[in-house]
């Protein structure tokens, strides 16, 4: 796999390129399609997930994947750091710890570590019920 970045009229586009040893195409793939999971954004869902606070400067939830959060804090945070979760949807809940692997000074990405088979579970429960509570569950049944 090779990292190629694009600059066009001012525009820089980078993705990720590999080659398929069966074909003798290239394939590109932004980093939307990279993405293991779908995220939902807290802003726009119909039943709120909520977030406790923890006291690390975490002011709250910007998204939520089955691989982890996307954060609003305080310049508190910084690659690296461990934090708790604590997450409630409806009867669901998550107590679990996570890394941040990306951060600014008001957002920070964090990935849940080492999630337990109990865990993971849950993440696909909490995805499943996301999709359906927001009419994002795609069915035959579905126009």
């Amino acid at each position: 796999m090779v990292l190629i970045t694009v600059f066009n009229l001012g525009i820089t586009c980078t993705a990720d390129v590999t080659t398929d040893s069966d074909t003798e195409g290239l394939t590109l793939r932004t980093q939307e399609e990279r993405r293991q999971y779908d995220r939902f954004n807290i802003s726009s869902l119909i039943h709120p997930v909520t977030l406790e606070s923890t006291q690390d400067g975490v002011e709250g939830l910007i998204d939520i994947s089955r691989g982890g959060v996307a954060l609003k804090h305080n310049n508190t945070l910084k690659e690296g750091d461990i934090i708790p979760l604590h997450l409630t949807y409806k009867d669901i809940t998550i107590h679990t710890q996570a890394k941040v692997v990306a951060a600014t000074e008001t957002r920070a990405g964090v990935q849940y570590i080492e999630p337990s088979q109990s865990l993971t579970h849950k993440l696909l429960y909490l995805s499943i019920m996301l999709e359906a509570d927001n009419n994002l569950l795609k069915t035959k049944l579905s126009t």
